[in-house]
């Protein structure tokens, strides 16, 4: 729960989401799980600032913003990013983040095994885990995860973190 008094939320939503934006660029591992160009992706050699933007947007797999008119038919892979704001009361409010992620059926096997999927999602929770405790952000904790249905030839997952704690 959150003062929302102190600041405008959509101006805290907005910094969150330039947060995210900067764990999720920086975080080699999940890029590559993304990237989706080979069965043994942490092989590959990490990628720049540049490269990692690359990733974003209609060009891209990862989304901070509403998808285009563009499916995911076109993408081997996709990370959605969104937020759902709940005020239980008038001045206070819970923010959750979800994270859906697809993963085409081609591509969901790794060469070891595992699933491309999980990995990505186990990425996602562990930037969390690294960084539990934010100066201004507050507490992130795992609230949910689950199978969700995906268009035919895909697999996908639903990750939701409830934000708490909040420091503004």
């Amino acid at each position: 729960m959150a003062n929302a008094n102190n600041e405008n939320i959509f101006d805290v939503i907005d910094e969150i989401r330039t947060y995210l934006q900067d764990k999720i660029l920086t975080n080699q591992e999940l890029l590559k799980y993304l990237d989706g160009k080979s069965g043994s992706p942490l092989s590959l050699p990490d990628y720049t600032m540049d490269e990692a933007w690359s990733l974003v947007g209609d060009t891209g797999c990862i989304f901070f913003n509403p998808l285009s008119e563009r499916t995911t038919i076109e993408q081997k892979t996709l990370l959605l990013c969104l937020f759902e704001i709940n005020s239980s009361k008038r001045d206070y409010v819970t923010v959750t983040l979800f994270f859906i992620i697809m993963v085409n059926n081609e591509i969901n096997e790794l060469d070891n095994g595992s699933s491309r999927l999980l990995k990505i999602c186990r990425s996602i929770d562990d930037t969390f885990k690294k960084n539990k405790s934010n100066k201004w952000l507050g507490e992130i904790s795992l609230n949910q995860f689950r199978q969700i249905t995906a268009p035919s030839g895909y697999q996908g997952m639903e990750l939701s973190y409830k934000l708490t704690g909040f420091n503004w």
